[in-house]
């Protein structure tokens, strides 16, 4: 067993949702053709600390549940400066699936005295660079943390209470504070208001700030976002927004909202296509000093898994936030700058987009130790997940801006001889991708193309769901007849896989 701690800076400017700790598992001895090599601990992330499933069911969910915070139902789109308004939310597993109230308080981890999980709120500020050429397509909300924001939306401070009118079933004797209930429902009341007493009104009074004078510090494209998370660790949080100025109004002309849609698929006034905002920091270069990047990802909460993260990419991406917070306190080399990165299979785009912003944080911690070739990053899926993924990027642009990303249609098994960014790879990235028997030939040949001998790495990250042991272990046997296999298990019942060719 291998337990480890995040460094200094993990531990007091990077927020994580899962507890920091791995061990190796010594996989069994693969076929006597096959010579199988383990990294070091030094060499290899997976030693220290998505294509999503088509076919899935809650009742094969296995291991550690890792809740998300949603909406419920979507919360409202106005917003009044100095009124307080009332977000109805609801924690759900990867499935979307709310979890047994019997269950709650023991997967949560409460006190027996606590009958919520607490809920805290706090403002991201952001410039909004949308529509910057006057086409009329509103394709990207900027958002950098570690940019000052000098507009309205920095002089404002929020607070938050318990919500005053709950369900008959959530009814309590005592007041519990902003959270989530024993029903897995929940929620809090917001107020945005101005910094130092200031009004929405034209104040006469010398330092108060108003509407009226901070509107002349910024322009009407100045915008900001909520975050809502809880300070308990295993809660993925959520953003709402973005609002402008001086309306207090979201945007409406999201990119989602305006481009043409194939007829199949979904309107976003469908009951069963939600979309949520989820918040990623990102490490800051500047030690503890500097506030994190935040990465805006949008999910699609319908009938399409592809649409939202699944378990395996948390802890692909805790792993490696990890490791580059280690390497940029101890300066040693960057683990992804400078290198060409595929994200295979991505959904949304997360994994892809994260390491792209672990690489800018490398790439900007040291400028003596900056790579000679361009680091670059490709995310690839099915032509159904392109829209969302372009989105996300195209909403992403200030979280990398020295690092190439890109999207492009990978089908397993297809040729990859055509497309010059599927040679060469330092690094591929996968998960959750194992899930069709029917396609274990298709995906591991596409593996396998993707692998130069000794010069690429692949991380594969799964977790059993729907698999039986033998079709999982048929599986694996076949990988191991291809590839040098190096396993970790994590938490959440997460396996991560280095995969090399000799």
């Amino acid at each position: 067993m291998i337990s480890a701690q995040p460094s200094p800076i993990a531990r007091q400017g990077l927020p994580h949702f899962l507890s920091y700790s791995t061990h190796t598992n010594t996989s069994p001895s693969p076929p006597s053709s096959v010579t199988s090599t383990s990294s070091s601990a030094s060499d290899s992330p997976i030693s220290s600390p998505s294509s999503s499933p088509r076919t899935l069911s809650p009742e094969r969910h296995l291991g550690t549940i890792l809740y998300r915070l949603c909406p419920n139902p979507p919360y409202t789109d106005n917003i009044v400066l100095g009124e307080w308004t009332s977000v109805n939310l609801k924690i759900v597993n990867e499935f979307i699936a709310l979890p047994d109230t019997k269950d709650l308080a023991t997967s949560l981890q409460l006190n027996t005295s606590e009958c919520v999980l607490p809920l805290e709120c706090s403002i991201l500020q952001g410039l909004d660079i949308s529509d910057d050429d006057g086409d009329g397509n509103d394709s990207s909300h900027g958002i950098d943390g570690a940019v000052s924001c000098i507009g309205m939306s920095s002089l404002l401070q929020i607070e938050n209470r318990e919500l005053q009118s709950r369900g008959w079933h959530a009814l309590s004797s005592q007041s519990a504070g902003p959270g989530i209930y024993e029903s897995g429902t929940g929620g809090l009341e917001f107020r945005v208001t101005f910094k130092n007493g200031g009004s929405t009104t034209s104040g006469r009074r010398t330092g108060r700030t108003t509407a009226k004078t901070a509107t002349t510090a910024t322009s009407s494209r100045d915008v900001f976002w909520i975050r809502i998370g809880s300070p308990r660790q295993g809660i993925v949080p959520l953003a709402l927004g973005p609002y402008v100025f001086p309306s207090m109004v979201p945007r409406h002309r999201t990119w989602l909202q305006q481009r043409s849609r194939p007829r199949s698929q979904p309107s976003l006034s469908n009951e069963h296509f939600i979309k949520v905002v989820r918040p990623f920091d990102i490490p800051s270069p500047y030690s503890i000093v500097g506030p994190p990047r935040t990465l805006l990802l949008t999910e699609w909460h319908n009938h399409m898994p592809q649409g939202r993260v699944w378990d395996s990419a948390f802890v692909i991406l805790e792993i490696f936030k990890n490791r580059v917070a280690d390497g940029i306190h101890e300066r040693s080399k960057p683990l992804f700058a400078g290198k060409r990165i595929l994200d295979l299979s991505a959904g949304t785009g997360l994994i892809g987009l994260y390491l792209a912003g672990l690489a800018e944080a490398e790439l900007r911690n040291s400028k003596s130790t900056s790579p000679t070739q361009r680091t670059s990053v490709v995310v690839t899926d099915l032509h159904d997940a392109m829209d969302l993924i372009r989105h996300n990027i195209t909403n992403n642009s200030t979280v990398a801006p020295q690092v190439d990303i890109s999207s492009q249609v990978l089908k397993w098994g297809g040729s990859l001889s055509g497309s010059k960014e599927m040679r060469g790879l330092d690094m591929v990235i996968a998960s959750d991708v194992i899930y069709d028997v029917l396609a274990f030939e298709s995906l591991l040949s596409t593996l396998e193309g993707l692998c130069t001998p000794k010069r690429t790495e692949i991380y594969l990250g799964y977790k059993r769901r729907q698999l039986s042991q033998g079709k999982e272990r048929e599986f694996f046997n076949r990988i191991r007849c291809r590839f040098n296999v190096e396993e970790t298990t994590h938490e959440l019942g997460v396996k991560v896989y280095r995969l090399t060719r000799g």
